[in-house]
Order: C-alpha cells, then sequence, then structure tokens
C-alpha cells in the first residue's frame, strides 16, 4: 500500500515537473528565435522559416519573431513576405528601430520607394544620426537620380562612421556616375584602404580609370580583382577592353590573366 501511495506522489511530481517544463518551454520564444537566427547567420533560411512560424503559432504577439522571419523571407529573395513579416513586427512595437529600418531596406530592395521613403525617414525621428538608415536614403535618392540628396546623405553617413567602406563605396558610385572622377577615385580608395581586396570595389577602381584614361591603373585592379573571383560578372570584358588599350610591353603576366 506505501509503495502504490508512493508510486502515485513519485507520478504528480513528474506530472508538475513535465507540465512545467513545457510552460516554460512555450514561454521562452527568445530562446527559438535566438535559434533561429544562428540558421540566418549559417544561411539556412528554410529553417529559420520554420522555426520562427513555430514560435509564432503559439506566441502571436512576439514582435522578435516576426523580424526574424522577414530576415529568413528576405534571404531567400521573397521581398513580399519579408515586407508583411516586417510589417507585423512594426505594428506590434513601433517605435523599435531596426524594425523600422528592416522594413525600409526591404521596401527599397523591391524597388517600391514610396513605401521606403517614410519608413526610414520616421527611423531617423528615432535617431538622427543613425548611418545605416542615412546610407539606405543616400542609395534610393541615387536610384531616383535625385544627385545632391544622395550626396548629403552619403557625407553625414560617413561623418558618424567614416570607417565603414561601403559608404565611401557608394559616394564613389554615385560621383562616378556624376563623372566627377577625382572624387570618386577619393572614395574608392577610402573604401579599399578598409577593404584592398574586395574585387567588388577592385573592379569600380579599374572601371574608373579605364574611363579616365588610366589603363595601366585599371590594369592593376582589374588584376587584382579578378585574382580574387576570376567570375566576377564583367570584370573580364572589363579586362579584355583594358587590354587593347594598354601597351603590350607595359603589361607583365597578360598570360596569367587570360587563363
Amino acid at each position: 500500500m506505501k509503495l502504490s501511495r508512493y508510486f502515485i506522489i513519485s507520478i504528480l511530481v513528474l506530472f508538475f515537473l513535465i507540465s512545467a517544463f513545457t510552460i516554460a518551454f512555450f514561454k521562452a520564444p527568445g530562446l527559438h528565435v535566438r535559434r533561429a537566427m544562428y540558421k540566418i547567420d549559417e544561411n539556412d533560411p528554410e529553417e529559420a522559416i520554420r522555426i520562427c512560424e513555430w514560435v509564432l503559432k503559439y506566441n502571436p504577439g512576439y514582435s522578435l519573431a516576426y523580424h526574424r522571419l522577414g530576415l529568413a523571407y528576405t534571404m531567400k529573395g521573397e521581398l513580399d513576405k519579408a515586407i508583411a513579416s516586417f510589417k507585423k513586427a512594426v505594428e506590434l512595437e513601433v517605435n523599435v528601430i531596426f524594425y523600422q529600418q528592416s522594413l525600409g531596406i526591404a521596401y527599397a530592395q523591391a524597388g517600391k520607394y514610396k513605401g521606403a521613403m517614410p519608413q526610414l525617414k520616421y527611423c531617423l525621428t528615432l535617431d538622427p544620426e543613425d548611418p545605416p538608415t542615412l546610407y539606405t536614403l543616400g542609395t534610393i535618392y541615387s536610384d531616383l537620380g535625385e544627385n545632391d540628396k544622395a550626396e548629403s546623405f552619403y557625407k553625414k553617413a560617413i561623418s558618424i562612421s567614416p570607417d565603414e567602406p561601403a559608404y565611401h563605396f557608394e559616394l564613389g558610385r554615385l560621383y562616378y556616375q556624376m563623372k566627377e572622377y577625382n572624387k570618386a577615385e577619393e572614395e574608392y580608395k577610402k573604401a579599399l584602404s578598409a577593404s584592398p581586396t574586395d574585387p567588388y570595389y577592385q573592379y569600380h577602381l579599374a572601371e574608373l580609370y579605364y574611363s579616365m584614361g588610366k589603363y595601366e591603373q585599371a590594369y592593376t585592379a582589374i588584376t587584382v580583382a579578378l585574382s580574387s573571383k576570376s567570375d566576377l560578372n564583367g570584370a573580364r570584358e572589363l579586362h579584355n577592353q583594358i587590354i587593347k588599350k594598354c601597351p603590350e610591353k607595359q603589361i607583365k603576366a597578360v598570360g596569367n590573366i587570360r587563363k
């Protein structure tokens, strides 16, 4: 009789522990959302989406899960779904700047600038000196052909984060489009000082030098670009154009780059 009583007590305790663990498990969505972020970092958006959707099934008001879901959809290139997820996160917590930022950037990536602008400008009311927001507004104005505004936003982002190579690079691209080649060269060099072997930066520096008629410098830059990434889009064609302009006797190791 005593054994049966102790057995019943043990069962009750076990049931209580399982119930407590289950409640804690479902009430700790942050752990699962953190795991979803790990999956995004590991380039596994499908698993991240599965985790976030599972979390939201039991915690439909958890804004961070919607944000991470939006990041996973962005990684997959499903921008409409990303926008819908970011919008839900913003609806739940309107004053979280990186929710607003992500929504604005997703709109911009989708080419929906009318949606992007108010989101990003609202971010500036939360933090007028947020470099990613300033930078993204610069890219939008650049795409729209409003070069003066683009330059202003890029410069402000750089004044706050002067060591960020992407900001210098995009300002350089803007100057290149404006045919202000000396300014473009200065900004490209600043970007490359932080990331000297970046093939994309080197490619655009080579393109700039080609446009300036500085074919030897163009050759050097395109060689570095192709040595880092031999299949870089457009680089091989640019290399061949440079070769035609550059005197053969001044070019070294042409055979290596043509392989």
